[in-house]
């Protein structure tokens, strides 16, 4: 929850791009020599095209779509949205990787985002301000942004089963930078 709001204070000083690729930024430059001390290069220059292709999907389209929807809309109605992503993961996963969901984890669905609406809900309202920014392409804009989440889940867990996690964390976050 505080990264939406630190992506809302960030947004307003600097821009929805330069936040969005600051994020990636600062976390590839932890990571990195992480992986280089632990001797995990070569696994990410072997796989770096997949890995790279993540970033963009599961963070720099996503960074930056919520960024540019915190002009116009709350960070509580961008929580909100952002709880669609368990969501939408599961719907693809159905149609892509054809893993059906049971009852349970529909159920589980529902009461999570419920949760989450029954939090947030007295803080998600459009903003009336003058950023020129209609709020509903702020709400699209965060859906897409979970899309990106869902296809990228099924995308990593179709190609990139069984990389270790700090590579694919420090690649995406390169690839997120980069792209």
């Amino acid at each position: 929850g505080s990264s939406f709001l630190f992506m809302r204070i960030s947004t307003v000083e600097f821009g929805p791009l330069p936040t969005a690729a600051l994020r990636v930024a600062i976390a590839a430059l932890f990571l990195l020599p992480i992986v280089w001390l632990r001797g995990l290069l070569p696994e990410l220059k072997a796989n770096w095209k997949k890995i790279f292709f993540i970033g963009v999907l599961n963070s720099g389209i996503p960074f930056a779509c919520f960024s540019f929807a915190l002009l116009s809309i709350t960070t509580g109605l961008s929580a909100i949205l952002n709880a669609t992503v368990p969501m939408f993961g599961a719907l693809i996963a159905w149609l892509w990787l054809k893993d059906k969901p049971n009852g349970s984890r529909i159920l589980g669905l529902i009461v999570g985002f419920a949760g989450v609406a029954m939090l947030a809900w007295d803080k998600a309202t459009f903003k009336p301000d003058a950023s020129g920014i209609a709020p509903g392409w702020a709400v699209l804009a965060c859906l897409f942004a979970c899309i990106c989440y869902g296809i990228s889940a099924s995308y990593t867990k179709r190609y990139l089963t069984g990389m270790p996690p700090l590579v694919t964390a420090a690649g995406s976050q390169i690839g997120a930078t980069l792209g």
